[in-house]
């Protein structure tokens, strides 16, 4: 599979800035907009964690409720695609690793954990921060109760109870994910350094599965155990962060290193298909987060290359991914503002939703600028 020579069948996985990982961010990025577009519009997909909701009968009958029953072929379809970008935090989940790794192993074998933090925090917190106070004072302006401890914590980003977790903006989940991932990064990192990258993965996939597991076991209450798989307990996801840590290791090691297109193409498609039928059992939702992931950024590493030759389109889906992180954190609260002042379920709100998800791309673009000459004082 992978090949040094060079080839126009063959997709460049590192050169020196990775320069793929960006538009992918961008590609991801658009999921989510499409994938909370279809939430507010129609509904959540079911099969996105173990629930004990979930469509009765045999696993073939859920096989078949993965399309929505109650919608014309075209609308069924649409929004079942819809419904596929529910795992793009996963993938973002494995980029992380992978470029914290990457920029670790670029700058030399001595690391300043401190000053790593540091930057790590600013990153997260300037662009969460501002965001989170514009969404509070939105709220308050409509009479909403936000002036609360839940608030405070919210803004923390330490989203660590079941009623925290989804709070002020659902998506926000994300950061108190993230922030416990990079708290055992460095402890990851000496793992992989002292004993290999496969010890590293054997380690986190044993983690990964027991954490999941002990939640399928011992939770009972529906939300809970949705948030504790999603990443409330970040060894939930520690299989997706150690892969993106393993990836940037090979990726930094071999020179040149270039993939047969269609063979990370069908590899991806066939992770991803196994991850899905492995979320509808109640078993397979354990191994089922790390396949779709990985099986998703496979298929967008590819779907890149052929967007990198359409001009009209590369330099968009590449803005969007340098500010992937702002749109992520300000396009909920927009989609949740249309949802507050249009009726819901009419034609009018699934254009504001779309116009809303639209309008979120520069509003994220323009906070990003913001933040980034506040960070160069």
């Amino acid at each position: 599979m992978i090949e040094p020579t060079h080839n126009r069948q063959l997709v460049v996985m590192n050169d020196h800035i990775l320069a793929w990982m960006v538009p992918v961010k961008g590609l991801l990025a658009l999921f989510v907009l499409y994938v909370h577009v279809i939430d507010k519009a129609y509904t959540w997909p079911w099969f996105v964690a173990p629930n004990p909701k979930w469509p009765q009968g045999t696993y073939t009958d859920r096989l078949f409720h993965l399309v929505p029953s109650d919608l014309s072929p075209l609308w069924a379809v649409l929004v079942t695609c819809g419904w596929l970008g529910v795992f793009a935090p996963g993938v973002f989940i494995v980029l992380s690793g992978l470029g914290l790794t990457w920029s670790l192993l670029k700058g030399g074998h001595q690391v300043n954990w401190t000053a790593f933090f540091i930057r790590r925090a600013k990153k997260i917190y300037l662009a969460y921060w501002a965001i989170s106070l514009t969404v509070i004072l939105i709220y308050v302006f409509l009479g909403q109760d936000v002036v609360n401890t839940k608030t405070l914590w919210s803004v923390t980003g330490l989203k660590w109870r079941t009623d925290l977790f989804f709070y002020l903006s659902p998506p926000w989940w994300f950061i108190w994910t993230i922030l416990q991932l990079y708290l055992l990064f460095p402890l990851l990192i000496w793992i992989m350094r002292r004993y290999g990258i496969t010890a590293l993965l054997i380690v986190s996939f044993a983690v990964t599965v027991a954490a999941r597991s002990a939640g399928l076991v011992w939770i009972e209450d529906e939300n809970t155990l949705h948030c504790y798989s999603l990443g409330m307990v970040a060894l939930t996801r520690l299989l997706e962060f150690s892969t993106g840590i393993a990836l940037g290791c090979l990726l930094h090691r071999v020179n040149d290193l270039r993939v047969n297109r269609a063979e990370l193409l069908l590899s991806g498609i066939g992770l991803f298909a196994v991850g899905i039928l492995l979320s509808i059992s109640w078993t397979g939702t354990i191994f089922a987060p790390a396949c779709i992931s990985l099986g998703t950024l496979a298929i967008l590493i590819v779907a890149w290359e052929w967007i990198s030759h359409q001009t009209r389109w590369a330099d968009a889906v590449r803005d969007i991914g340098e500010t992937s992180y702002e749109l992520y954190l300000v396009h909920e609260p927009l989609l949740n503002l249309v949802s507050y002042l249009v009726p819901l379920h009419t034609v009018g709100h699934v254009l504001g939703l779309i116009a809303s998800a639209l309008f979120s791309i520069p509003v994220a673009q323009l906070t990003s600028r913001i933040i980034q000459r506040l960070m160069a004082r």
